[in-house]
């Protein structure tokens, strides 16, 4: 797992591109990292959004796009973030890429998967978890081996009409 200056340091290596806009998106969708997300509706949803932010708390990232998409990323053991060149092409273990407008493109690989990627869109903010009971509607990013939740949660509530 790696350390939390790791964490640190890959959650910034995409800062470079704070106010860019998402053009396009390549992802390899029945990879495990994505399991159990919506990749149709992150394709969908994530193309014309402005990188707006990022958190990180324990070993958990939250980058925000636009006003409600919120995209979690857990490392694992191998995963990474980086950013590439549009001339670039995706390599095997570039699971998830996000092109700009700049002619940057945000990159997430991991060869051993893993990592993970979550989406949620929703007006309603990460927080840090402390109990240990969470309601349904939050995606939980991160548990321990206890399957006691961890870290950060996002509210999972898909509508456009959210509040």
């Amino acid at each position: 797992m790696p350390e939390l200056a790791e964490v640190e340091y890959y959650r910034k290596q995409w800062l470079p591109a704070y106010g860019q806009t998402v053009t396009g998106i390549y992802l390899n969708a029945g990879k495990r990292v994505f399991r159990g997300v919506d990749t149709n509706a992150l394709q969908r949803d994530l193309v014309g959004q402005l990188f707006t932010g990022s958190e990180a708390h324990g070993k958990q990232i939250c980058f925000r796009f636009g006003p409600n998409i919120w995209l979690g990323v857990h490392l694992g053991m191998t995963g990474k973030t980086t950013i590439l060149s549009r001339l670039e092409s995706p390599r095997k273990h570039d699971h998830l890429v996000l092109r700009l407008g700049d002619e940057r493109q945000l990159v997430f690989s991991d060869p051993r998967m893993f990592g993970r990627i979550l989406y949620a869109y929703t007006k309603r903010e990460p927080r840090p978890h402390e109990s240990a009971s969470v309601p349904s509607r939050y995606i939980i990013l991160g548990r321990c081996k206890n399957e006691t939740p961890t870290s950060m949660i996002l509210p999972i509530i898909y509508t456009s009409t959210d509040n």
